[in-house]
């Protein structure tokens, strides 16, 4: 929607020092010409944005020049707040707090009918590596940290560009100098996290390098399997109604993508004998090992 870019444009804007037309217009997807058509948009309605021609050129906005939030509709105000609940869940340095103050006098209470917690056991550690991240990201320096995986535990030195939370888990996406390339790295799984005084240039975010980024929480294991009725509540909990269908034998027929292997394998060997799992064959093969092996050792 129209309106949906302009707003993207202003935040864009006031995040930005200076911007190009072909930047934005890859941004949202659409034509340089709607870009230049939604410029002058603003223009008109008062936003004092100046445009330069030439080589340094390009877009940017009045220095000083305060949001107005009149610009924001109740109900778009509304889900601006819901967002800003949700990250001040684990921002603890009082700045979304303050920014929510500014804002909460545009929506009544009846309004603020949600509560989002994104907060774990992790949550104190994850909001301190966050701050990190993002003064590594404004001040454009690189940060290191131990990092543990299944291959081990490596030191990481690496530009941070982006802090994504997806599925449940905080992850720091950031170019590594060893690989030459992108990568995600989970916030969970990283400690002793140091901002360095080591400086990078920015890398442009292309289409390409989001798409890839995108692509880096593929579905790769398709889990067909019948559970037992007594654990239809966790399947509801975990992946809801929809994921499964009743048999007539009364049995439960799950089927979802997973794109771990690991913790595919761990959440269906936690429910014991109330799963008989069909597809697919590698993890099959992983469970007759394992139950192999428990036969073996307690006989």
């Amino acid at each position: 929607m129209k309106i949906d870019r302009l707003m993207g444009i202003l935040l864009i804007l006031s995040r930005e020092k200076k911007v190009t037309a072909p930047y934005l217009a890859e941004y949202f997807e659409v034509s340089k010409r709607t870009i230049n058509r939604d410029i002058e948009t603003l223009c008109m309605a008062g936003v004092p944005i100046i445009t330069q021609q030439g080589h340094q050129g390009g877009i940017s906005i009045q220095e000083g020049y305060k949001f107005d939030q009149a610009m924001l509709s109740k109900e778009e105000l509304t889900k601006v707040l819901t967002g800003l609940n949700a990250i001040g869940s684990v921002d603890f340095t009082g700045d979304t707090g303050r920014i929510l103050a500014k804002l909460r006098h545009g929506c009544s209470d009846d309004d603020d009918i949600f509560e989002i917690e994104l907060g774990s056991f992790y949550t104190e550690s994850i909001s301190k590596k966050i701050e990190i991240i993002k003064k590594a990201v404004k001040s454009s320096k690189k940060v290191s940290f131990l990092y543990y995986s299944m291959l081990g535990k490596s030191c990481k030195k690496v530009e941070p560009y982006k802090i994504i939370y997806k599925w449940q888990n905080w992850y720091l996406y950031a170019f590594c100098d060893e690989k030459n390339d992108f990568r995600m790295y989970k916030m969970n799984r990283f400690w002793d996290l140091r901002l360095t005084h080591e400086g990078f240039e920015s890398k442009r975010i292309t289409e390409s390098i989001v798409k890839k980024m995108n692509d880096i929480f593929p579905c790769h294991y398709m889990l067909r399997a019948s559970f037992d009725k007594s654990v239809e509540y966790i399947l509801v909990e975990n992946y809801g109604h929809e994921s499964y269908s009743k048999r007539d034998d009364g049995m439960l027929y799950f089927e979802m993508d997973f794109t771990n292997f690991e913790f595919m394998l761990s959440w269906i060997l936690s429910f014991g004998d109330k799963v008989i799992v069909h597809e697919p064959v590698c993890l099959v093969e992983r469970i007759k090992e394992i139950a192999a092996f428990n036969q073996k050792h307690y006989q």
